[in-house]
């Protein structure tokens, strides 16, 4: 593989009264054959979040089948040397800007402002992936109750009439 690290940074900074300050980023990070370490940080005008989540199974394999193709390092190489500003972080009074930061595994980086389209797919599945763990979905875990056979969802003891829960 020829990614180390590959970043998607969203910062958005408005002049209004009070001034807003928003900066999203998600990195894959610390890659193995079957894992990688997704990061997301969010600061909102002073209120800072970051957690880090590994992604393994099938949302594993997605992110690799992504990365693994080489479009995302061949179309950012591809750019001119203004859409690969490395400066561009720096460059955000007053304005939206998103970029891309990658580190090849020979420790070359690759920076832009402009997102190719390989990166733009990998993008929307970092936000899909912290969406789903940050709202996993609700499980059922519905039973009957072997004593007076009332559904029950979740606990250890019937609803109906407090029978324990028989496994």
């Amino acid at each position: 593989m020829d990614i180390l690290k590959f970043e998607y940074i969203y910062r958005e900074y408005a002049t209004t009264n009070p001034p807003r300050s928003l900066c999203t980023a998600y990195a894959l990070q610390n890659f193995t054959d079957s894992s990688v370490e997704l990061n997301y940080y969010r600061y909102n005008n002073g209120d800072e979040n970051e957690v880090t989540y590994t992604i393994t199974g099938d949302r594993f394999s997605e992110i690799m089948r992504i990365i693994n193709d080489g479009k995302v390092v061949e179309e950012i190489e591809r750019q001119t040397p203004e859409q690969r500003n490395p400066q561009f972080m720096q460059m955000c009074g007053g304005s939206t800007t998103t970029g891309v930061n990658i580190t090849k595994a020979n420790g070359e980086e690759l920076h832009t402002q402009s997102i190719p389209n390989s990166s733009y797919e990998l993008s929307q599945l970092l936000q899909a992936l912290v969406r789903e763990m940050q709202n996993p979905p609700k499980t059922q875990d519905n039973w009957y109750c072997s004593n007076c056979g009332a559904p029950n969802n979740g606990g250890n003891f019937c609803s109906n009439c407090g029978t324990p829960r028989t496994r």
